[in-house]
């Protein structure tokens, strides 16, 4: 099974990710950090002075646009090229931004998830062009972790019985 969950910066994404990995053990990767082992470190170590790539990593929220525009440069002939590349090792593509990548590689994914926190973190994120809409699930994450959790829950125990039904 192969799943993408999207939606906007800091409104649970990684969390619900590494939360499914714990109930499911679908490997999660996000995009940006995909993205910075694979050529973004590179690029912007000499920039910013990085001296490793976690802490490249660790500083991309400062420079989100620039990310954003590097990763539609790497995918520009194919629009599809990071989703191919991290879904070799791992199951959950977490925080696809472009539309246009999104448009080319939805169909590679069994199950597109949404979650918005859009009452509790109320920046809107310039980088989301993909509308939320396209997702088959939508968890919102306005309340409690308790209550994002017990989402998290019933979406992996749905996971579950579909990879079941699946093998059987």
């Amino acid at each position: 099974m192969k799943i993408l969950i999207i939606g906007e910066g800091r409104h649970g994404k990684d969390t619900l990710a590494d939360w499914l990995h714990e109930m499911t053990g679908l490997r999660p990767m996000s995009s940006s950090r995909f993205a910075c082992d694979e050529f973004i470190f590179k690029r912007l170590r000499g920039v910013y002075g990085y001296a490793t790539a976690d802490e490249c990593y660790a500083d991309r929220h400062q420079h989100r646009e620039l990310w954003y525009d590097l990763i539609c440069e790497y995918n520009r002939a194919d629009p599809a090229r990071l989703a191919r590349g991290l879904l070799v090792d791992h199951q959950i593509y977490v925080g696809m931004r472009d539309d246009v990548e999104f448009n080319h590689a939805k169909g590679m994914f069994d199950l597109i998830v949404a979650v918005d926190a859009s009452d509790r973190v109320p920046e809107l994120d310039e980088t989301l062009k993909i509308s939320l809409l396209a997702a088959h699930v939508h968890l919102t994450n306005n309340g409690t972790e308790e209550e994002f959790m017990a989402k998290a829950r019933h979406l992996a125990n749905m996971i579950m019985d579909r990879m079941a039904s699946e093998q059987g």
